[in-house]
């Protein structure tokens, strides 16, 4: 396969933008069933595998994914990961469905927002952290 999720790509630099309400999105990514070992994206040394990220020291903290309002997925990597993770309830799912991707080697394509309007109307619900993502989440 050539790329199993296609979507408005956007990135995300730290957990607490997407992931309110889990403490430890490191340890939560570690733990999943889909966790093919690969470090997961954190500004410690050592995140997604690096060191010395753009020659400051630390590691990558990036966390590249597809835009929930509106993608396209393979339906059997849906059912490789069996996804959605039952851990989940709302917030941070498109981020760590991106996560799970590359935990697994497979690729997202950025088809940019192709004239569809995502994230433009309030949150239905009860969405964690209010005011939280908006700032540190940019689309790409």
């Amino acid at each position: 396969m050539d790329v199993e999720l296609w979507g408005h790509a956007a990135v995300c630099d730290h957990p607490n933008a997407f992931a309110p309400d889990i403490e430890d999105v490191e340890a939560y990514v570690r733990t999943a069933a889909w966790y093919r070992g690969l470090p997961p994206p954190s500004w410690r040394p050592g995140g997604k595998g690096e060191f010395d990220y753009e020659g400051k020291g630390t590691g990558d903290g990036r966390w590249f994914f597809v835009i929930g309002g509106c993608f396209l997925i393979r339906t059997c990597v849906l059912r490789a990961l069996d996804w959605p993770d039952r851990r989940l309830i709302k917030m941070g799912d498109d981020v760590l469905l991106g996560e799970a991707i590359r935990q697994h080697g497979w690729r997202l394509r950025n088809t940019g927002s192709m004239g569809v309007a995502i994230d433009i109307q309030p949150r239905r619900g009860d969405n964690g952290c209010v005011g939280v993502g908006k700032k540190v989440l940019k689309a790409l």
